[in-house]
């Protein structure tokens, strides 16, 4: 009989981690789904906790442990992970991250009541040394027109706090592998869904986000920018071949832009940087920030910016 929901754990490198990843699926009030456990060929023993945890959990049929032998991003192990998958529901999930215990059965009372629903999203907390952290709500608003305005920058949620109906997992929704060897590429996973598909928020709070010091965003700087323009490209791209942007999805790229900028000084050499700042800036509304930025320029525009805040 086939699950209502799909599990899809990518892990690696999270032999400390993912036990209790395990755990929380199992622990789950609501029984009806299927677990896919995808190891990236972990250099540490992660492999062997899931086989040591499986084994303690013996009995279950409706799991399935792979070694992704070639190791590539997450992308493509989560896409990997998908062939596997029969649910109708699919819940991605990191391999050091938590499921709180009536998650899928808060999920599943909304699928009732919103059939036609093709994205669910929750509320989100992060587990940092120890201690959950308050509730945090997903998206922008939580309005799908205001996504799908923001969305094209930054990932509107965090990755498990969604589940996407398994038959729009196709060809032109699958994880975009080329983009792997940068941060943030979940942005463009969800920009293409969010833009494309109808979006049912809960307030429910069920996905527990794991805070570690070795997060794939805690790299150095210039690796972090170089990411995020890739992502950004991609979405801009995309956007140009199925429709045109619109002002407020520039001011949204503008926006995050000018973060990195604020957050890491980017050097006047990387052309690249900021000839994207500028055209996003240019096309953006013509409220009185981005009119003040067009006028005095973006650099003393921000030097203004700087001595007054």
């Amino acid at each position: 009989m086939k699950a209502t929901f799909s599990i899809l754990v990518t892990v690696y490198n999270k032999e400390n981690y993912v036990w209790k990843t395990i755990d929380s699926v199992f622990k789950q009030s609501y029984k009806d789904w299927e677990l896919i456990i995808i190891d990236n060929n972990s250099s540490d023993s992660s492999f062997k906790v899931l086989e040591d945890v499986l084994r303690s959990f013996k009995g279950s049929n409706n799991i399935i442990l792979k070694k992704f032998i070639n190791r590539q991003g997450p992308g493509a192990s989560r896409n990997y992970a998908l062939n596997y998958a029969t649910g109708d529901w699919v819940l991605f999930l990191d391999g050091d991250d938590l499921l709180k215990q009536n998650y899928l059965l808060k999920l599943a009372e909304i699928v009732k009541e919103n059939k036609e629903s093709e994205v669910i999203v929750g509320r989100w907390c992060k587990l940092q040394n120890g201690k959950i952290g308050k509730p945090i709500s997903s998206g922008i608003l939580e309005r799908t027109n205001c996504i799908e305005d923001t969305a094209v920058a930054y990932a509107p949620w965090i990755l498990h706090a969604a589940i996407i109906k398994r038959s729009i997992l196709n060809l032109q929704n699958l994880w975009d592998e080329t983009l792997d060897k940068y941060v943030s590429e979940d942005t463009a996973f969800w920009f293409k869904l969010t833009y494309q598909r109808e979006v049912v928020f809960t307030d429910y709070c069920g996905a527990v986000y794991r805070i570690l010091d070795n997060s794939r965003d805690h790299t150095n700087s210039d690796k972090y920018v170089k990411g995020v323009l890739e992502v950004v490209k991609s979405n801009v791209r995309w956007i140009s071949s199925v429709g045109k942007m619109s002002k407020r999805q520039h001011e949204s790229v503008f926006r995050l832009l000018e973060s990195l900028n604020d957050r890491f000084h980017i050097s006047k050499s990387n052309r690249e940087y900021w000839d994207l700042l500028n055209l996003h800036l240019h096309n953006s509304p013509n409220s009185l920030s981005m009119s003040l930025r067009r006028i005095l320029g973006f650099p003393v525009f921000n030097v203004i910016k700087t001595l007054f805040l």
